[in-house]
């Protein structure tokens, strides 16, 4: 039977992680991704706390903001967004 450091290393090769990790991991990545916001080419889209609102920056110093206070559900949600 192969000992416990054998099956860790097959595990590390292969890119397999435990269900408490994946979790663990998704959840880092959540926090990272409301604290810092999210960068698709060139556009960063982020939740700002302070406000309540989803704001959308460009290159330019454009922004354009989602008020999350005036939207009641997520039909007005994605009106705003688009």
């Amino acid at each position: 039977m192969p000992e416990q450091n054998d099956v860790d290393d097959i595990r590390n090769k292969l890119g397999i992680v435990s269900v408490r990790d994946f979790l663990a991991q998704g959840e880092a990545n959540h926090k990272e991704r409301l604290q810092n916001g999210l960068t698709i080419n060139n556009l960063k889209v982020f939740f700002q706390k302070s406000n309540l609102t989803i704001q959308f920056r460009g290159t330019k110093l454009v922004s354009y903001e989602v008020d999350l206070e005036r939207c009641c559900n997520s039909d007005e949600l994605l009106d705003w967004v688009f």
